[in-house]
């Protein structure tokens, strides 16, 4: 069964707020580690935070997870002679984790998002066609468990979730209580209930959100980096230029 995840997709963190901020993140010394999930081939996102990481000293570990096997071989071969940066090979949780069909049909019924610009049954083919892949190609599963396993890290400083459209809840939990969380796709399925989760939690302040810039972004902070973001939000005033539909 044919998948998104078969192809090789256009990178779409290139320029703009989001991009922006993930390079200033990465440059701050208090960042040590940093987990990207969603890498695709390296040519957005990751790119990015390699410029950000390139202007500082600081020993930093740059974990880029991916599930689609062609991609994250493009992925390593960007990586190459970057000896801090590691191209992983896996799916971010496991398919137990996955959203359940119930739970896309609760959420495309219930929440305005441009997910509806899609039919309800392409939507759930997504899904089957996820699951179907990560089996036919036997990809490794709990990536972010693993990591933090094999590298002793508690938590990460730096989180980047752009996975699949149905994991990111459960990537969320899994990174819980990391210094720093990026949201891309906030007005979707993939993070729409992460935006509000990370909204109510006293532990996290918003540090930028933009809601027009594709399907929207947002980045929460806790501190202490919260404190030390402060001066790169006079520089990258956050701006919200949609008013949020999901709170009323």
């Amino acid at each position: 069964m044919a998948s998104q995840l078969d192809v090789l997709i256009p990178a779409e963190i290139t320029r703009g707020g989001l991009a922006a901020w993930l390079q200033a993140l990465a440059a701050l010394p208090e960042v040590r580690t940093i987990l990207e999930i969603g890498s695709s081939d390296g040519s957005g996102s990751t790119r990015r935070i390699l410029k950000g990481l390139r202007r500082k000293r600081f020993p930093t570990r740059l974990f880029c997870l991916e599930a689609s096997r062609q991609r994250c071989e493009r992925l390593r071969q960007r990586l190459r002679g970057v000896p801090w940066a590691e191209a992983v090979w896996a799916s971010s949780v496991s398919p137990g984790d996955f959203l359940s069909e119930e739970e896309v049909v609760q959420f495309y019924r219930e929440t305005p998002s441009r997910l509806n610009e899609s039919p309800l049954e392409e939507v759930l083919r997504w899904r089957i066609q996820d699951l179907a892949y990560l089996k036919e190609h036997g990809v490794p599963a709990d990536g972010i468990t693993k990591i933090r396993k094999e590298q002793d890290i508690g938590s990460f400083d730096l989180v980047l979730i752009d996975g699949s459209a149905f994991t990111g809840e459960a990537e969320l939990r899994a990174v819980q209580g990391a210094g720093m969380i990026a949201l891309d796709d906030v007005y979707d399925i993939k993070n729409g209930r992460n935006f509000l989760t990370l909204s109510r939690d006293p532990q996290y302040r918003l540090l930028a959100m933009d809601l027009v810039w594709r399907n929207g972004y947002a980045i929460f902070a806790r501190p202490p980096l919260e404190s030390t973001t402060r001066d790169l939000r006079n520089i990258l005033t956050p701006r919200t230029r949609w008013r949020w539909p999901w709170l009323r």
